[in-house]
């Protein structure tokens, strides 16, 4: 799926590629290459196209006004101006005993891929989302929570195998749901963006037997990805609704019942034990780009605003005197231990790789994105006064609200949502329509062909759900709670029905309203994949309540 591109984003592609043909021209005799002012004249070409190429990696612009092949161009002729363009350097041992062949040459490679403009895009959104998310906290631990907070609120939980197609970070939050997997993977990405620490605590071979570890000061804080929730460290004696405060590795294996009372019930034991995290085995969350010295020499380049984290090496050097290992060894791991978590890499590689069946279900996936596919026009035969419709060309408006939301431009998206849900039934009109019966209503949406109909009936759906979770990100949380019910209990598809209860109660206990939280938490079924975090809360929020003052009192006080 791929938008036109707009006539600034062609005079930007047009203006660089300029740029582009002028550093390519080879120097004529005797004008001295290499004097003074020729190298001037090549840095400052370079920094020309490396600030256009940084603008045509943008979130809201790669893949809408410009694609990957043109900056993937650019970037190896930013790079071809430098002094060590196709310089291919032996690779440190860190990497040679931790990855496959292939992998080790995607970390040597001196040019840059088209998988790399994806990861710098990845890393420029990263940074902003981070900020949004992490907005005034004031620690790094309170830094760490809500960035958990934000991953579990934008990407619904989905099982393993709804989820086998390999999408990239920036694919999961577009489509605004994942597996546990793809939430670690997102919530180490903006982590790092605070040049925060994080690993896979591995505590056997079955799928659930890990947890996520965020390292800070000499303590690992763990979080359950799967559940949605931090491991909480106040579980019998609570100090609000939300969990604020993790335990730590040391906290778990000191008291054990930090993880065995986690249990769904008395069937369903918490998969991960003390014993088991103790002797856990230690895996770094990264991909090949982040080590890769190409990586290096554009992460120098870029200061300022533009100062992001794309690169994130393991070993250390003099510009890194702790790369990431040295740091996972100071807080107590055994680095020559420590292996690299493979789910990253697997997902990247397939996600460049798709095959015809993958490629069909993308496409399922991300039809709804069209929106709206407007009728352009309404035809009726003079005869027998049949009508028929002419559907012109989708307008992408749904993705392009998507992708305003990501990059936290909440209020506008949430204007743009209630427009998209308006077409649920009919989509754009022809201008200059006369006005239409509710029965001519129907009548067009009959003569929908299926395919838009399915569109315009998703996107709807998904804007529902989005106008809460933006209402959330703005503070509106009694808004965020009735858009949640409202979209529960509307009539049409719910592809976002868990979900919606899952926030609807957080939001509810966070106003004050414990016995209205617990009573739609109970409505949880065992086969919903929010159960298991649904009894965590539960409990903790009947503790609260048992806890209230003689007389009820005021349940939000008594909840802080």
């Amino acid at each position: 799926m791929k938008v036109l591109g707009s006539r600034g984003g062609l005079v930007a592609v047009l203006m660089v590629s300029l740029l582009v043909g002028c550093s390519a021209r080879q120097p004529d005799a005797g004008e001295g290459d290499g004097t003074t002012d020729s190298v001037a004249e090549r840095k400052k070409r370079r920094a020309n196209i490396l600030k256009s190429l940084m603008t045509m990696a943008q979130p809201e612009v790669l893949a809408i006004e410009t694609d990957r092949a043109t900056v993937v161009s650019l970037l190896n002729d930013w790079a071809g101006l430098g002094e060590t363009a196709t310089t291919v350097k032996p690779i440190d041992p860190v990497y040679t005993s931790r990855l496959a062949k292939a992998l080790q040459e995607k970390v040597a490679e001196p040019r840059f891929s088209r998988r790399d403009v994806g990861h710098i895009r990845n890393g420029l959104w990263y940074a902003r989302v981070a900020a949004l998310a992490a907005g005034d906290a004031r620690t790094d631990l309170q830094r760490v929570v809500r960035l958990f907070r934000y991953v579990s609120r934008n990407v619904a939980l989905r099982a393993d195998e709804d989820t086998r197609l390999p999408l990239a970070p920036f694919g999961i939050a577009m489509l605004g749901d994942g597996n546990s997997h793809d939430r670690a993977w997102l919530f180490a990405n903006l982590l790092r963006q605070f040049r925060i620490d994080s690993v896979i605590l591995r505590c056997g071979d079955q799928p659930r037997f890990w947890l996520f570890g965020v390292l800070l000061g000499e303590e690992v804080y763990l979080f359950d990805t799967n559940l949605g929730l931090p491991i909480p460290a106040d579980r019998t004696q609570p100090n609000g609704v939300a969990i604020d405060r993790p335990a730590t590795l040391k906290q778990v294996v000191q008291d054990s019942t930090l993880l065995s009372g986690l249990a769904g019930d008395a069937t369903h034991p918490y998969p991960v034990t003390a014993n088991s995290l103790a002797a856990a085995k230690i895996e770094v969350v990264g991909s090949t780009s982040f080590w890769a010295q190409r990586m290096r020499h554009l992460q120098m380049s870029l200061a300022g605003e533009e100062s992001i984290v794309l690169w994130d090496p393991l070993e250390s050097s003099e510009l890194v005197p702790e790369g990431v290992l040295a740091r996972l060894k100071l807080a107590g791991f055994d680095s020559e231990g420590v292996t690299v978590w493979k789910y990253p890499e697997e997902r990247l590689e397939g996600n460049a790789a798709f095959d015809n069946q993958q490629r069909q279900v993308f496409r399922l996936r991300t039809r709804a994105f069209d929106a709206p596919v407007p009728i352009a026009q309404i035809l009726q035969d003079g005869q027998n006064r049949e009508v028929r419709i002419v559907m012109g060309p989708a307008q992408f408006r749904h993705r392009l609200t998507r992708n305003r939301q990501l990059m936290g431009d909440l209020k506008s998206s949430v204007t743009a949502y209630l427009g998209i849900r308006l077409w649920r039934d009919v989509p754009p009109l022809p201008e200059k329509t006369p006005f239409i019966s509710r029965g001519q209503y129907a009548v067009l949406k009959t003569l929908l062909p299926t395919q838009v109909r399915f569109i315009h009936e998703e996107a709807a759906d998904d804007a529902s759900f989005w106008i809460g979770v933006c209402q959330y990100e703005q503070g509106q949380v009694a808004s965020a709670a009735k858009s949640m019910r409202s979209y529960r209990e509307r009539s049409g598809p719910h592809e976002w029905a868990g979900a919606a209860r899952w926030r609807e109660s957080q939001c509810l206990a966070e106003l004050g309203q414990l016995d209205e939280a617990v009573s739609l938490l109970k409505q949880t079924r065992p086969d919903d994949l929010r159960w298991a975090g649904s009894q965590v809360l539960l409990r903790r929020w009947q503790r609260l309540l048992a806890a209230r003052p003689a007389g009820g009192g005021d349940a939000k006080k008594a909840t802080r």
